[in-house]
């Protein structure tokens, strides 16, 4: 058994929060698990539920990261961090992404603990990857494409291991199926194809690719609907939020397009959609995408990224091109205009979800790195 601190700046709970909760849930058994995350969010309201050692860091707010609001933040969370780290004394320190990686640098030094870095992003100053990648003692990508990107910005290549992000097995249920085929509830009038986007309102997760393409739909099939399932959760991109919400406006979409807000549970999400459509073109992984798969939902994304190695084209999902909105267009009509297809891909999306990308299997593979960053050194 091992104490292992896990460190999240976030205290939201988006993409990268679920995949730490699984991870812990998996976990938690079978380690002394100690978690650091701001105390006042979703994600320490669920953490209270079955981690027993948990710290509070300070809240980042609403300040933007790298202004000189944040770096007062960093050095205040650091500082934090490193008190932690001394007193609990940890075998490893596990940071969730980037930026609590960055933050956890100077309890890994000043504690000697080896420092894990989740890497789930890809945003950030490419002088922090190579600070972060010089001081982790291994690092875990959520994809292929991750993996290569951290290495070309410097991390050796022998510190990184790819583990895809997974979701739970138990309590899974697909649709109800009828004639073999899954059936489906459908958002807003009674026979329309509904087509979600999932995902916190941030400029490089797309949308406004999906908005464009919904008017194309929408002008040869009526009948379809337009779901945006998500918010502004992190309070820093008020004014893309708001970009989308006037192109609905000022297009007259109002009637066909629907914003659901922020859903913490997946199945209040997938029930009422036909269709998950994500057209992020720098996407590390995609958690959205082997949920919906988990729910019996086809998926169309880009063919870029975490996506291209989630989904099998013409298999279990569609990938198009990035930026393309006619490609988009098309793949979104060929589903609309063809149930069975539809079905088929959400068929084999759902058998296969399971056996790739199961939460059981990401946290056999991080222990397995766990054994062997905390294996004695041979002489």
């Amino acid at each position: 058994m091992a104490r292992i601190l896990f460190i999240s700046t976030e205290g939201y709970v988006a993409g990268a929060e679920k995949s730490l909760l699984l991870l812990l849930e998996e976990l938690v058994e079978r380690h002394d698990l100690h978690v650091a995350c701001p105390g006042d969010g979703p994600l320490a309201e669920r953490l209270r539920c079955f981690v027993s050692t948990w710290h509070r860091l300070r809240n980042g707010g609403r300040s933007h990261r790298y202004s000189p609001q944040w770096v007062v933040y960093w050095l205040t969370v650091s500082f934090q961090i490193a008190l932690i780290a001394l007193r609990t004394r940890p075998d490893m320190i596990h940071a969730n992404n980037l930026h609590a990686a960055f933050a956890s640098v100077p309890a890994s030094v000043l504690s000697r603990t080896k420092l894990i870095w989740h890497v789930r992003d890809v945003a950030g100053p490419r002088a922090a990857y190579r600070l972060v990648g010089y001081f982790s003692s291994h690092a875990v990508a959520v994809s292929r494409w991750v993996r290569d990107y951290i290495v070309n910005n410097g991390t050796s290549a022998d510190k990184v291991t790819v583990a895809y992000n997974g979701v739970a097995v138990t309590n899974r249920r697909p649709r109800a199926t009828v004639h073999g085929q899954i059936s489906r509830r459908s958002y807003g009038s009674k026979g329309a194809f509904v087509f979600g986007n999932v995902g916190q309102f941030v400029p490089w997760k797309n949308q406004m690719l999906f908005l464009a393409a919904a008017e194309k739909v929408a002008h040869v099939l009526p009948k379809t609907r337009f779901v945006l399932v998500g918010d502004d959760i992190s309070g820093r991109q008020e004014s893309y939020k708001r970009q989308l919400q006037s192109f609905v406006s000022q297009r007259r979409m109002s009637g066909r397009v629907a914003f659901r807000g922020w859903h913490r549970r997946e199945s209040d999400v997938y029930a009422d959609i036909d269709c998950l459509v994500h057209v992020a073109e720098e996407e590390p992984f995609g958690r959205v995408i082997i949920e919906a798969m988990a729910a019996g939902v086809p998926v169309i994304a880009v063919g870029r990224g975490g996506p291209a190695e989630i989904i099998e084209q013409g298999r279990t999902g569609i990938l198009v091109p990035p930026n393309d909105v006619d490609a988009l267009r098309a793949a979104m009509e060929a589903l609309a205009r063809n149930r069975n297809l539809a079905d088929r891909l959400a068929a084999a999306a759902y058998g296969r979800v399971f056996e790739r990308f199961s939460a059981e299997e990401t946290s056999l593979q991080v222990e397995k790195i766990y054994i062997a960053v905390l294996a004695p050194r041979k002489t």
